[in-house]
């Protein structure tokens, strides 16, 4: 045991024969999201720790992208994520742990105003609301840096939000929500803000997927001038604070930000991942614009998850676009982006 009480980081480049047991071992949990980047390297870890794992998602369960763990795990496909649907599996499953990972909006820079409150802000409140009807440990909400909006850095869990897109906003309205009710009613809820999570299974349209795509196939890469300050977090750290926060009891009602303290540019960025790859292509700097309402700086601030909850990034940058270059680099080998 570390100092704080808690047992010390746990390396992600051990095997997983040597890696620690975190206490979720049987331990009811319900992942949403678990079609997506983060929640699929969530619900692996899950049920490595021994946990009994169900999930939600919107899509079927051949969209899971797990391995063997898949059948390890209870899949509820749910189109509509209303208040009585989404009790009616909470009843069933009886989770004693919530991670709340699902959101509209991910990867696009256009969303809907409408499907954004309804699905990031409704889901969430109809999820959560049904909550104190059976005992319950832990409702991990699962937020993003981009609810800060323009701050300089470093960012801090106490920095106003001020988000300047429809996912933004909508994501920091349901982490109001989620405040408000542990705030009024003491509902045990953690508000979990990851930085810019990268790493094997990111959607191959976000930004690293699609530099090393290119570079596979042999095809320039037009990007903005990439002045845009990043704080990298590779995704099995994010996980790993996820799950710490989510056994924590001094976590209940915080907000925490996942995030490195580092800020690189998605221009130095791009640049590292092409120089792994031996630059087999060249980035075409300057030849798309610039979003509307881009933010130039998103660098977190990580003194508050390290001192509650003994956390820091094991993964370093250039360490994980390495992983990260060799996952694309087989899969596209072997057919699977063509």
């Amino acid at each position: 045991m570390s100092a704080s009480g808690y047992p010390p980081p746990i390396h992600t480049w051990l095997p997983d024969e040597e890696k620690p047991k975190m206490h979720l071992q049987d331990k009811r949990v319900l992942v949403t999201g678990i079609t997506g980047f983060i929640g699929s390297h969530l619900a692996e870890r899950l049920v490595a720790e021994g946990a009994q794992v169900s999930a939600i998602g919107r899509a079927p369960a051949s969209a899971l992208r797990l391995g063997t763990a898949r059948y390890e795990i209870d899949y509820y496909q749910e189109q509509h994520w209303d208040r009585e649907s989404l009790a009616r599996i909470l009843r069933s499953v009886r989770p004693a742990i919530i991670y709340h990972l699902a959101a509209a909006g991910v990867i696009g820079s256009w969303l809907d105003a409408e499907e954004a409150v309804r699905f990031n802000v409704g889901a969430t409140l109809a999820l959560v609301q049904p909550l104190p009807e059976w005992e319950y440990e832990r409702f991990i909400y699962l937020g993003t840096c981009y609810e800060y909006g323009h701050h300089p850095p470093p960012i801090r869990e106490d920095t106003p939000l001020d988000p300047t897109n429809v996912y933004a906003a909508s994501k920091a309205a349901a982490s109001l929500f989620c405040q408000m009710y542990h705030r009024t009613y003491g509902w045990p809820i953690t508000v979990v803000r990851p930085f810019a999570t990268y790493g094997p299974r990111q959607n191959e349209r976000a930004l690293i997927p699609q530099v090393i795509l290119h570079a596979l196939r042999g095809q320039d890469f037009e990007m903005t001038s990439g002045q845009q300050g990043r704080d990298w977090v590779y995704v099995d750290d994010v996980v790993e604070g996820i799950v710490r926060a989510s056994w924590a009891d001094e976590a209940i009602g915080q907000t925490i930000n996942l995030c490195t303290g580092e800020e690189h540019t998605v221009r130095e960025v791009v640049g590292k991942v092409l120089a792994l790859m031996d630059n087999p292509v060249r980035a075409v700097v300057g030849a798309r614009p610039y979003r509307p309402g881009e933010i130039w700086h998103l660098v977190g601030d990580n003194l508050w998850v390290r001192e509650l909850l003994d956390w820091q990034p094991q993964v370093g940058l250039e360490e994980g676009l390495r992983r990260t270059i060799e996952w694309y680099t087989a899969r596209f080998n072997a057919g699977v982006f063509g």
